[in-house]
């Protein structure tokens, strides 16, 4: 018996190096041209988890005074001072620097005589709370409790680390959810996709993330036409420009009611996409990259197609039919002597690990029937 030859192929070596060949090798073509266009827009590697230092740190927090903890969250720009600012409640007088109180707290007392009111340095804040009693929580546990929130830490984790009612952990981070919908919501205004003047690559994308069945719904009555497609689907659409990951552009989508079983509402339909095209899009020499729906087929001033087909095709081959595998990526020439990389690999790569899903839940809208989710983007002040 002759010497049996082993097809595994090692791990390392040169062994590896001569059994280990590349499926397909790239064209001369494929390498000049670029996935990304602007060099100078790619961000930087990074910094991995180990190697980052917040400016902040739960002992610094939790030990500092009621002077030191007021100073840290003015120099973080998470307080406003209100020294000489006019009085909230009687709008006649001004308010003092910050005094002593009875309680051993500080507090702005108005000047105007028949007010003299006395307010704390959060009063009015979007994320810290006043109150008395039982309910009431010193700013160093607030801004704690932000802290960790923001660190991503879990709703039980942080009621068993700093003693608060799982209440107060939810209200910190339904505010903080108001917040970044704010702040996103005025972001986005601000974004425009390429300068008009040279082509630039901008992929778009759907997703779906989470369903209802609204048949024994009283709230949404008025959206059941079919009993028999009473399921409702949370549907977002996404645009982005490759090399500018600040440039991520959601669209809340209003899908048709399918039937239970569906496996899901379908592509973008043409009437929403179209709304969301003209106003983004056209006449910004953009060249677009999307999937095979039809939806994205509409022509506009402006703006190149290019498509993927994420399926396999059956063909016929030499009187045999064959699947043929789909062609992910591809080198494709337009009549404008535009050549590009056809891809949708941030888009899709984005929705598939959910990386876009915590934003949607938490700046722009909150599920139907459910709650939002918590998200790794923190506050800038703090990062």
């Amino acid at each position: 018996m002759g010497k049996s030859v082993s097809v595994v192929v090692p791990k390392k070596g040169k062994k590896r190096m001569v059994q280990k060949r590349p499926a397909a090798r790239k064209t001369k073509l494929w390498k000049q041209i670029p996935y990304v266009r602007d060099k100078l827009a790619l961000p930087s590697r990074g910094q991995r988890k180990d190697q980052i230092k917040w400016k902040r740190t739960l002992p610094e927090l939790l030990k500092a005074t009621g002077t030191d903890i007021i100073r840290i969250l003015r120099a973080d720009k998470l307080l406003i001072k209100w020294e000489g600012k006019r009085c909230p409640f009687c709008c006649k007088g001004f308010l003092s620097k910050l005094q002593p109180y009875y309680d051993g707290s500080l507090k702005h007392r108005c000047s105007y005589r028949n007010c003299h009111k006395r307010m704390n340095p959060h009063h009015l804040h979007p994320l810290f709370t006043e109150g008395t009693g039982s309910s009431q929580k010193s700013l160093q546990e607030q801004a704690a409790m932000l802290l960790l929130k923001l660190h991503n830490v879990k709703q039980s984790s942080i009621h068993m680390l700093l003693g608060v009612n799982h209440k107060a952990v939810e209200d910190v981070e339904r505010k903080l959810c108001r917040l970044r919908k704010e702040y996103v919501e005025a972001k986005e205004k601000e974004i425009v996709f390429g300068d008009g003047k040279g082509w630039q690559d901008v992929e778009a994308d759907e997703a779906t993330f989470d369903k209802r069945d609204i048949s024994r719904s009283i709230n949404f009555k008025h959206l059941l036409k079919d009993k028999n497609c009473p399921v409702l689907w949370e549907q977002w659409a996404g645009i982005i420009q490759r090399g500018r990951p600040h440039t991520l552009v959601l669209r809340k989508l209003t899908p048709k009611l399918t039937v239970k079983r569906a496996p899901g509402p379908g592509a973008v339909r043409r009437i929403e996409w179209k709304g969301i095209a003209e106003q983004l899009l056209a006449n910004r020499k953009v060249v677009l990259h999307t999937d095979s729906a039809k939806s994205y087929r509409l022509k506009l001033p402006g703006v190149l197609h290019d498509r993927v087909i994420h399926c396999k095709k059956r063909v016929k081959v030499k009187g045999k039919m064959q699947w043929q595998l789909p062609k992910y990526v591809q080198i494709v020439s337009h009549k404008e002597r535009v050549q590009v990389n056809q891809h949708t690999k941030v888009a899709t790569f984005g929705w598939s690990v959910g990386i876009f899903a915590p934003i949607i839940c938490t700046s722009f809208a909150i599920f139907v029937g459910g709650h939002p989710q918590g998200t790794k983007k923190g506050l800038p002040y703090w990062e």
